[in-house]
């Protein structure tokens, strides 16, 4: 199977400049959620794992994971 077959859709989508100072509070989301690192390195806290991103990196988490990105310089799509 490819991607396309799938047929993904997407309900919002941002771009996301992350500076090192910033700290964001838990999310409990109720759908996927996909980050994409376009520049900079990311880091987000998914369940009890702290997950390191560089650039051009892609992560999944599944509905109901709880998260959080973590300071960092990252710009996120």
């Amino acid at each position: 199977m490819d991607f396309g077959s799938i047929r993904p859709f997407a309900r919002f989508v941002r771009q996301l400049e992350y500076l090192p100072d910033t700290v964001s509070p838990p999310s409990f989301p109720m759908d996927a959620r996909l980050f994409f690192v376009s520049s900079g390195e990311g880091r987000i806290e998914a369940g009890e794992r702290v997950i390191t991103m560089p650039a051009g990196s892609i992560l999944f988490l599944n509905a109901g994971v709880p998260y959080r990105l973590l300071p960092c310089s990252a710009v996120y799509i």
